[in-house]
């Protein structure tokens, strides 16, 4: 699978690496740019151990704008990815 993804978010001085990598993550497992999983699977995905680490990731993606967050979906964490950041 090919990601593309807007240089905006990688010229975005607040954006670190771990940062893009979560949205990576996000983009890659996300269907009609909603992307449902529990906490433990993302930890996974990122390969972070923390799980406060892996809160504060998606805090700094909701917080400028990269994601948002949605009601959990079967008791999942649900978020729905804004498009003009990426295509798949």
């Amino acid at each position: 699978m090919t990601i593309c993804i807007n240089d905006k978010i990688l010229n975005d001085d607040k954006i670190k690496a771990q940062h893009l990598y979560t949205f990576l993550q996000l983009a890659q497992i996300a269907e009609d740019y909603i992307a449902v999983f529990t906490l433990r699977e993302l930890m996974e995905l990122v390969k972070c151990k923390d799980k406060e680490t892996v809160i504060k990731y998606l805090a700094v993606l909701v917080d400028n704008g990269y994601i948002e967050k949605l009601e959990p979906t079967n008791r999942k964490s649900t978020y729905k990815l804004n498009k003009q950041f990426f295509y798949k």
